[in-house]
């Protein structure tokens, strides 16, 4: 293998100068495109910084460069110059037009050097390259455009991960040496050592499936891992080999057997589970491991080949069980000696496993406002490590609630009462549909980058893009979903809280919510929900009742024929046509709640008869899969908004749509030239817009684009203070878009937050375990900057949490209904004095 390697670099080598013509080298360029080459306004020369030739999947390499401006143009940071580069087939076909950008920090102008610390990430798939640095100005041009000397084609090889060989071979191993062992001690049964040795073969075997699995995991994720994070995971493995150990001879075997392949399917899970969400499971996301039948056209698609490798040493293992449990050896050839060594070994090697567990109660006891995200978890204590500190505060959490001081509810009312202003109903668009019905439409994956979207001069939703002109247009609502995903936006949505639990339906079915819908049902309004799929699905069945929903409406309750189902269940316009004579039967007023799901991630199919884009290159891929659907949806939407036109119901009636969390596909590199995403610092964490688009009938009904900084939060009081009821009152983190709702942050629940000037992302633990950076220019401040807004962001989490934790939902909104109806009754009476 290596050899190989060797070979084949030498040849790469060679191959360099060939390269340099690429796929346009050697066309005839036009008039217009020579004067434009010997321009050259933009240009730059590599001096130095050597360009890998051996990269590793997932490993990224930090390079330094030093660049010498030889353009006509001065580089600035407030133009937005940005060094990144492309990855092209051995063809010279381009693959991934950008990797990250990393931002010019000053001044350069022609002739000047700069040195940068740049990111280098290689492709997702091993193979042979060509790769080549660039410079991009935004919204200007690629260097490689205007430079009459671009950089050099380079031939780089891309290998597997080293972690995934050894996930794969140790288990193997393990199995293998241990059958052998079992075969030369029946062969050599006067051999009390190598009997003893024999004997041990089912532990030898699990220790090394148990500790090398997860390397399987490890070798998707780039990861930099502390020194002492595998010696955690050694001491949990070391611990279920003390348990394994003085079991009976003849069960030992077989619950070593059960351990290694629970051990694979766990490993295996953790592997789907981080290609959907790019994180991982904490425990009590268990709760949804019920959902996994219902998933199962997202898991093939997820799964990928080399999966298999958790598989073969469990069919080697069941023959050395087998083996071994016909053939013990004499008790004469069990010495209690070695076996006790061996315990106390492992003893010893349960020390950083316990220092693991003591850390994290040592920081639950000092009362560490932000928990490690999981990913930084498993950084520093490994898979095990991750999941046995997760427990760990699972348990606590759950045991040892500490009851909630009069003291500590009241600085919560407080803090509800101080955002007040930013929920009330205020401004000239309150009430101004007062009594109308409401109609909801939550679209599954919508984001915003669709409306508007051409591909190859076809627009993909064209409905959607004439009513946006008579619609609140509201252009930048970040997603605020988290791992619960449609759960966590029938939430976030609804209770304009943060969902900062794994899933609320499952963990907190029994708290009494305040939402939209309880407030409408309050003023005599209908209220119902519908979404065509299994009720129990995300607990749905006591969800939607518990946000205020007096009907439900699920899959039952549908005519869903085989042809109709597109993705998990009814499409789209099957859907919206079966629900237009109910909502016009629906007693007056009504809010209606419609949730939509004809494709969810990861897009794997979608069937050819209901297609009318033509995307080319595109087509078959998650991308355009993901496209059909939004267009698919988008007739479904003209179809029902003609339909409520048709009957006059549309003009007492209030149509809210919007996306219920991101498309995850900004986060593929394959895709980011289409979808325009930047690449750099927060780049991509800004790109999870969802659409929020509120139709409101009359003529002089508030329309137009909306620029200000949302989320899914500001949702329900938004739509309420159109409504005529005042959110002020209600226990809501969101605010009233269209009143006075300040500047505070819009806070997503893993601790990242956006705001007019600054972006903070996190990824660590507490205030300086984030980066900071310029909303504008997209370049890296001091995370001093980010102080006044991390405040308030860490606040506002704690809030929701504590929301959910204490079920305090309903007891603050009754005590603010309180406040403001005392506040209301003085005010009268002073008016009414003489």
């Amino acid at each position: 293998m290596a050899l190989s390697c060797a070979l084949l670099l030498l040849g790469c080598g060679a191959l360099d100068a060939r390269a340099q013509q690429g796929p346009d080298r050697g066309r005839p360029r036009s008039l217009a495109e020579e004067v434009e080459r010997l321009r050259g306004s933009h240009g730059f020369t590599l001096l130095s910084g050597r360009t890998p030739r051996i990269l590793f999947l997932n490993r990224d390499r930090h390079l330094r460069l030093d660049l010498l401006n030889d353009g006509k143009v001065s580089w600035s940071p407030e133009e937005a110059f940005s060094v990144s580069y492309h990855w092209l087939s051995p063809g010279g076909e381009m693959l991934q037009k950008e990797g990250p950008r990393t931002a010019v920090p000053q001044k350069v102008a022609p002739g000047q050097r700069v040195r940068l610390s740049v990111l280098l990430k290689p492709p997702q798939r091993a193979g042979l390259y060509l790769f080549q640095w660039d410079m991009v100005q935004e919204h200007v041009c690629w260097f490689t455009e205007r430079d009459p000397s671009p950089e050099r084609l380079h031939w780089v090889l891309v290998l597997p991960r080293v972690e995934r060989l050894l996930g794969a071979l140790a288990p193997l191993a393990g199995a293998l040496l241990g059958l052998l062992l079992v075969e030369a001690a029946r062969r050599r049964q006067e051999n009390a050592a190598l009997a003893f040795a024999a004997s041990l073969g089912d532990l030898f075997w699990c220790a090394l499936s148990l500790a090398a699995k997860p390397f399987l995991l490890y070798g998707e994720m780039s990861l930099t891992f502390a020194p002492g994070a595998h010696w955690i995971a050694f001491s949990c493995v070391a611990f279920s080999l003390l348990v394994l150990l003085p079991l009976p001879w003849r069960v030992r075997p077989w619950i070593a057997w059960l351990a290694t392949a629970w051990t694979s399917v766990y490993v295996w899970g953790d592997l789907l589970y981080f290609r959907f969400f790019s994180d991982l499971a904490s425990v009590s996301a268990l709760r949804a491991v019920r959902q996994t039948g219902e998933l199962s056209e997202s898991m093939r698609y997820l799964a990928q080949g080399h999966d298999a490798w958790l598989v073969p040493d469990l069919a080697l293992g069941l023959l050395l069980v087998a083996r071994l449990t016909t053939w013990l050896p004499r008790k004469s050839a069990r010495p209690r000696l070695p076996r006790r060594l061996l315990a106390g070994m492992l003893l010893v090697a349960l020390l950083p496993g316990l220092q693991a567990v003591g850390s994290a109660r040592a920081d639950a006891v000092a009362g560490k406002r932000m928990t490690l995200p999981p990913l930084v978890a498993v950084e520093r204590y490994g898979l095990y490590g991750f999941q046995l500190r997760d427990l760990s505060a699972q348990l606590r959490k759950r045991l040892a609630k500490l009851p909630l001081g009069d003291q500590e509810f009241a600085e919560i009312v407080l803090w509800f009462e101080e955002r007040a202003p930013q929920r009330a109903g205020r401004g000239p668009w309150y009430g101004v549909a007062e009594g109308k019905n409401l109609l909801i439409l939550q679209v599954e994956s919508m984001q915003q980058f669709v409306l508007g979207l051409q591909i190859a001069d076809q627009e993909v939703t064209p409905i959607l893009n004439r009513w946006r002109s008579s619609a609140l247009a509201f252009n930048f609502v970040r997603d605020q979903t988290s791992k619960g995903r449609s759960s966590d936006a029938d939430y976030v949505n609804f209770a304009s809280i943060l969902p900062v639990a794994d899933s609320v339906g499952y963990e907190y079915p029994a708290n009494q919510h305040v939402t939209l819908a309880h407030a409408l049902r309050e003023r005599s309004y209908r209220t119902v929900s519908a979404i065509p799929f299994t009720p129990t699905f995300w607990n749905r069945q006591v969800t939607h009742p518990a946000y205020g929903f007096e009907v439900s409406l699920f899959k039952e309750d549908f005519e869903v024929r085989r042809e109709d189902r597109i993705g998990w269940g009814l499409n789209d316009l099957e859907f919206l046509r079966q629900m237009h004579p109910r909502i016009e039967a629906w007693p007056r007023p009504f809010c209606g709640w419609l949730s939509t799901l004809s494709l969810h991630y990861p897009y794997s199919e979608f069937p050819d008869e209901p297609k009318v884009l033509e995307l080319g290159v595109w087509e078959g891929t998650s991308l355009g899969n993901y496209l059909h659907g939004m267009n698919f949806f988008d007739r479904a939407f003209g179809e029902l908004m003609a339909a409520l036109e048709s009957t006059g119901l549309l003009e007492e009636t209030v149509v809210a749509l919007w996306g219920d969390h991101d498309s995850a596909l900004a986060q593929r590199h394959e895709f980011a030239d289409v979808l325009e995403v930047i690449d750099a610092g927060p780049g991509r964490f800004l790109m999870d817009l969802v659409p929020l688009l509120i139709w409101v009938p009359g003529v002089d009904a508030p329309r137009g684009e909306v620029d200000r900084i949302a989320g899914h939060t500001d949702i329900a009081p938004t739509l309420l203070a159109l409504l005529g009821v005042d959110p002020a009152g209600y226990a809501f983190a969101g605010r009233n878009l269209l009143g006075e709702p300040g500047s505070s942050p819009m806070v997503h629940p893993k601790g990242s937050w956006v705001d007019e000037r600054w972006v903070y992302l996190n990824e660590g633990e507490g205030l300086g375990g984030g980066t900071c950076w310029n909303r504008r220019t997209l370049q890296e401040v001091d995370v001093a900057a980010c102080e006044a807004g991390n405040r308030q962001s860490v606040r506002q989490l704690e809030i929701s949490r504590k929301v959910l934790l204490y079920d305090l939902q309903r007891r603050i909104t009754d005590r603010l209904q309180d406040q403001f109806a005392a506040t209301a009754s003085r005010k009268s009476a002073g008016t009414s004095a003489p």
